[in-house]
């Protein structure tokens, strides 16, 4: 059983840097650059639809 109590925060602190805003164009275009990322972007985003998917039919199958 989990313990109750304050969830603390390790991996950033208070004082991080915060990420660069950028608009959708920059966006794109870094991301288009990048082969690897578009790569697995693409990668994850199959992989959710088929998990979606089979997630579906058990429930499907439950009802």
């Amino acid at each position: 059983m989990a313990a109750q109590g304050q969830l603390v925060r390790r991996l950033v602190g208070p004082d991080a840097p915060k990420p660069a805003r950028m608009t959708e164009a920059e966006y794109r275009r870094k991301m288009n650059g990048d082969a690897m990322a578009t790569k697995k972007l693409a990668a994850g985003i199959r992989g959710f639809t088929v998990d979606q998917i089979r997630l579906e039919k058990i429930l499907a199958e439950k009802l």
